[in-house]
């Protein structure tokens, strides 16, 4: 028999039991909502519905996993309930009925490193000079935002007609489809797209299965895109049994295709009965109260109100002169604590919005000898437009180095592809010379090397750009090629494709010649190569014994928590962005943004800005943030401070 969990508070259990029919719970943070789950799929096995006639999704394995495990172990054995993410559930949908759209049951399934594979086959066979070296990135961002917008691509071409490049991404993701077709293959946005064509073409297929499961229950239901939440509409469209859980406070992921009307949809197509879940467990009292003073600036939200029956934790508002002051107090503050009060360094996190923010942290961090990782990311020296940029100045420091020439030369795009550039590598080897030597003489005429047009304003316009440089750095050092870098490279016109990274791509740019011109101020006698050496040296192997401070952006922490949260760079343009402040559902979604950082801390909460930030390519002077105050933060000239109460 179904046992009631000692621990749910009444409002669970009206959940838990709540009749069958559609049911909305909306679950704080910090809620409980996983107990819920997990208690209301073994209880509705004890009233008598068939294993195998309940649907649970969720959007990860391993809370699928956790919820299955927790069902076993409280019914004392195996069951037959589907518990799992939209995609498995599809692709066991599609192996038995998708000989209905014309693929035979043993489809492949292509990961990303298949589909970039495969455009980049595509590009290859055809005439696509526009896309330039990154094409295959470009063409794959857009193929998934078509896809998780369920849009077809006669429409899909007319919205991006503007940007550059458009007709070349669209025949590519033609031909990319025609492949896939040929090759008996989906991609992982096709197993939603192909679930949902199926139903439309095979409507007994949908009849069948909507009639099978009796109960479906959704978990992280703000986080579904339209695709999604049209699989589980169907599919409850016999029996109307479902239970969808979520938060629309925390719907953060819009840009990747959830649809935060979603839930109002939902509201109208299934008129369900509505519970609330607003005690949280996981943070202070006054942390809560925090994030409750934040959230209710925004409308377009369910009326609920998060309360927490544990003791105040400690919340502060840091302001500092600089972003150096700040990372450096961050650290100090760190290390202080843990000598206090004994607390591990995993127990610290800093979150950030943007992640070009982390180079300043890890350098202390560095510094310090503190052990790190940067949470559902790169660090900032492994991130491909940095590595990017650094091969210019490799090329300077080691003209013998043909990886960082070849990569140098090839954005932005010049017209010399690898075959091209092999040739001009034997060429250069036959005439005893090193890579960058030759190809600075073909270009000044000194040596004779027959090229296309194309490859020729290449080789020059590569030639130009790396002699200013070495003049630059020569003349005045390196806060003079700090300067000079990004307006003489023009690097980032190759990060102006219409991505959704483009921006952050630029932001980390300008956040390098930033970081090189604090080493240059730090290191006056410096050199360039010891600055390379500097930076290579500080991409090596990160301690791996669990014992590590988290910097993340919060995108990535959600669905973490920590004892100590920092939330740094709390200024206007930066947290909110500055696109953002021209859109109210922007502006809303940047508000659940910081809900969700707060939310992450469960005993100590320190929102920091600093009154000026080396930021885009330039010093500024910053003003707070505008969810200071609509955290409940008084904002005046004496609200800095430069040390940190004890806690």
């Amino acid at each position: 028999m179904f046992y009631t969990h000692p621990m749910l508070t009444k409002v669970q259990q009206e959940i838990v039991e709540a009749p069958l029919g559609a049911v909305l719970v909306t679950a704080g943070a910090g809620s409980g909502k996983t107990r819920v789950l997990t208690q209301r799929i073994a209880y509705l096995l004890d009233t008598g519905i068939p294993d195998y006639a309940i649907v649970a999704l969720t959007f990860t394995n391993k809370a699928a996993n956790e919820m299955r495990h927790r069902i076993e172990e409280m019914r004392g054995g195996r069951i037959q309930t589907f518990l799992g993410t939209f995609h498995s559930f599809c692709v066991r949908i599609l192996r038995k009925n998708i000989h209905h759209l014309g693929y035979t049951s043993n489809f492949s399934i292509y990961d990303s490193n298949d589909t970039s594979k495969v455009i980049k086959e595509v590009i290859n066979t055809g005439n696509f000079y526009e896309l330039g070296k990154d094409g295959a990135k470009t063409v794959g961002y857009h193929l998934s935002k078509m896809k998780n917008d369920g849009i077809a691509i006669s429409e899909y071409k007319s919205q991006i007609g503007t940007i550059d490049a458009s007709d070349e991404i669209i025949a590519v993701i033609e031909g990319y489809e025609k492949k896939l077709k040929e090759n008996n293959a989906l991609d992982f946005d096709d197993l939603l797209l192909k679930t949902l064509a199926l139903f439309d073409k095979a409507p007994d297929v949908l009849e069948a299965l909507a009639t099978r499961f009796q109960y479906i229950l959704v978990d992280e239901f703000q986080d579904t895109n339209s695709i999604q939440y049209e699989i589980v509409k169907k599919l409850a469209s016999v029996h109307k049994n479902i239970m969808c859980v979520g938060d629309e406070d925390q719907c953060i992921y819009t840009w990747r295709g959830a649809n935060i009307e979603n839930l109002k949809a939902f509201c109208t197509d299934f008129s369900p009965v509505v519970f609330k879940l607003e005690e949280n467990f996981r943070s202070a009292k006054n942390i809560v109260e925090t994030a409750n003073l934040l959230i209710s600036h925004n409308t377009n939200r369910l009326d609920k109100v998060l309360h927490s029956s544990l003791d105040n934790g400690y919340i502060a508002l840091q302001s500092y002169y600089d972003d150096r002051q700040e990372a450096k107090q961050i650290i100090e503050d760190m290390l202080y604590k843990r000598s206090y009060d004994g607390k591990k360094f995993s127990d610290f996190a800093v979150l950030m919005r943007i992640n070009s923010l982390s180079r300043i942290f890890e350098e202390e961090l560095l510094r310090n000898n503190i052990p790190y990782v940067v949470w559902g990311g790169f660090k900032f020296y492994d991130r491909a437009e940095i590595k990017q940029a650094l091969t210019y100045l490799r090329v300077i420091t080691n003209p013998c180095d043909e990886i960082a020439l070849f990569d140098a030369l090839s954005l932005p795009k010049r017209g010399v592809g690898e075959t091209t550039f092999q040739k001009l590598m034997a060429f250069a080897r036959e005439s005893r010379l090193n890579g960058y030597d030759a190809i600075s003489q073909i270009s000044s005429g000194e040596l004779n090397y027959k090229l296309t047009t194309k490859a020729k304003d290449g080789i020059d316009n590569f030639a130009t750009v790396m002699q200013k440089l070495k003049t630059v750095y020569e003349e005045e050092g390196l806060e003079g090629l700090a300067t000079e870098f990004l307006p003489i490279t023009r690097l980032m016109t190759a990060y102006k494709t219409g991505r959704e990274d483009d921006e952050r791509r630029i932001d980390n740019l300008y956040e390098l010649m930033n970081a090189i011109l604090g080493f240059a101020k730090n290191n006056p006698e410096a050199t360039l190569e010891q600055y390379v050496q500097s930076v290579t040296l500080d991409t090596g192997e990160q301690t791996m014994d669990g014992e590590r401070v988290v910097l993340s952006t919060i995108h990535s922490a959600k669905g973490l928590e920590f004892r100590n949260v920092y939330i740094v760079g709390m200024e206007d343009g930066i947290f909110p962005l500055e696109r953002a402040k021209y859109s109210s559902a922007e502006m809303e979604e940047e508000r659940r943004l910081l809900y969700v950082a707060i939310t992450r801390a469960r005993k100590c909460l320190t929102l920091t800005h600093a009154m000026s930030r080396f930021y885009r390519g330039e010093r500024k002077w910053q003003s707070v943030s505008p969810f200071i105050e609509e955290c409940g933060f008084e904002v005046s000239s004496s609200s800095r401070s430069d040390d940190f109460s004890e806690f």
